[in-house]
Parts: structure tokens; sequence; C-alpha cells
């Protein structure tokens, strides 16, 4: 912001907002960051209060709404500008509206006392072990905070998983090793960093750390990785080889070096 101020920018010309597709896009801005987040003494920046002409709210696990500040819950939206309906998709329909007509974000949230939104994390990817709610974003922002060699930068995911006959879902990390996907040294080396960051960060081990080739984590046009898509597609056996290969790599290592 600094360079864009040199050039006569006014300080607010880059600033926070949230948009989705289901309601065209930008929704709500924080035209007043920082100096207004400053303020509040927040860790992360607002997105800001909602457009004219919309409505947002946020509710608890039982559905009620939420009306005491700064409480964080499911973030809900309302107005001209939402969606009625998912094309072809009476089911996805259903799903994402409330009984008295609200529109599920998907997001966690909380209102602030200034009616600004503060995102939390996403509802829908929300991993529970034994009762503790574990957000896949907070994990990877840790892999990746602690830079370990072996672990390609940007290309490490966490999802949840339920084995069949499971009392609870079991988190699973996805990485890229940095030293290529056959890398033997960076096979051993990255899932044992990983498990000592999850343990001593929060406390739970990975259920599973698969290797793969960056190829096989997509990311989106902006950049994001597509979660949605390993995810299922994990769950579904896709994965199992590259862990297999991993797994025989390792063992002829350990045969051969040790």
């Amino acid at each position: 912001m600094a360079h864009l101020e040199a050039l006569r920018a006014r300080k607010n010309a880059v600033s926070p907002g949230f948009g989705m597709t289901e309601i065209c896009a930008g929704s709500m801005h924080n035209l007043s960051c920082p100096d207004y987040d400053i303020k509040m003494g927040l860790e992360f920046t607002s997105v800001g209060p909602c457009i004219p002409g919309l409505a947002v709210r946020v509710t608890n696990d039982s559905g009620h709404v939420i009306k005491s500040p700064n409480v964080p819950g499911a973030l809900q939206i309302k107005g001209e500008c939402v969606l009625k309906e998912y094309y072809s998709g009476p089911f996805a329909t259903s799903v994402s509206f409330t009984k008295d007509g609200w529109f599920i974000t998907g997001d966690t949230a909380l209102i602030d006392d200034g009616g600004y939104v503060c995102l939390c994390g996403r509802t829908k990817d929300l991993i529970i072990v034994i009762g503790v709610n574990y957000y896949p974003h907070e994990l990877e922002r840790a892999i990746e905070e602690a830079k370990r060699p072996g672990l390609t930068p940007t290309y490490t995911v966490v999802f949840s998983h339920r084995p069949d006959g499971a009392s609870t879902e079991k988190v699973v990390v996805v990485f890229s090793p940095a030293f290529g996907y056959t890398g033997a040294e960076s096979l051993i080396g990255s899932p044992d960093s990983i498990s000592k960051i999850t343990a001593r960060l929060f406390g739970l081990s990975p259920y599973q750390i698969v290797p793969v080739s960056a190829t096989l984590i997509p990311k989106s046009t902006l950049g994001k990785i597509s979660r949605p898509k390993i995810a299922p597609e994990y769950r579904a056996g896709g994965y199992d080889i590259y862990y297999a290969e991993a797994a025989e790599a390792i063992k002829l290592y350990r045969q051969t070096n040790l």
C-alpha cells in the first residue's frame, strides 16, 4: 500500500471484501481498512458491512440466530441479489437455504458491534475429531509456515476422512515433496515433520500423509488449492496407489541405507 500511496492512490484503494457467485459477486466491502481494524484490535481484517439491499446474520449449531456481537456462527445472507435456485439443481437448492429463506454461505463468521463481518473459516471444511473442531486452513498454514525442507510451498492440503468402522473423523494430509515424488529422503523426512508440527500445535496425528506430484494437487485460476476435488478423490481410493508407492520407496531406501 505504501507504493500505491506514493503514486497518490487513496489509502483504501485496495480493500478487503466478500463475495460469491450465488450473491452476484461482491456484497461486503471494508472501505475503512486498515484504520477500523487497527482501532478494533482485530487479528485479521474484517470484510466490512453488507451493501444496501442485503442482510447478514450468523446462527449457532442449533440454527438459532446469534444476536450477541463477536460470537462466531454460520454465516447466512438474504437479499434481492441472492440467487433463487441452482439451475437443474433441486437438491443443491434445498440444502443451501434455511426454511425462512436465508442463503447458507458455508462460512463461519462473526459480526462485531459496528456491523462488520469477520470471517473465521469454512463450516463445510470443518474437521471434528473426538468432539474437537479443527479448520483445515489453520493446519495447512502451520505446516507451510514451518518451512521444512522437502515440502513444496503452497502445495499442502488438509481434509477429513472417516475410515470404515471409525468412531470419529481423521485428518489426512496430501503434500508435494520438494525433491521429486520419488525422492526417498524427502518422503521419509517430510511426513515426520508434518506429524511433529500437528502434534505440537494441535495435539493430533494425521491418519495418513500422502506424497504426490504437484500436478495431482489442482488449483483454481486464483491459485487456491481445490480441496473439494482432492478430498472426494482420496475417499474414493484415488490416492491409494501414491501412498503405496511412497511406502515401497521408503522401504527400499531403508533396506539400502540403514
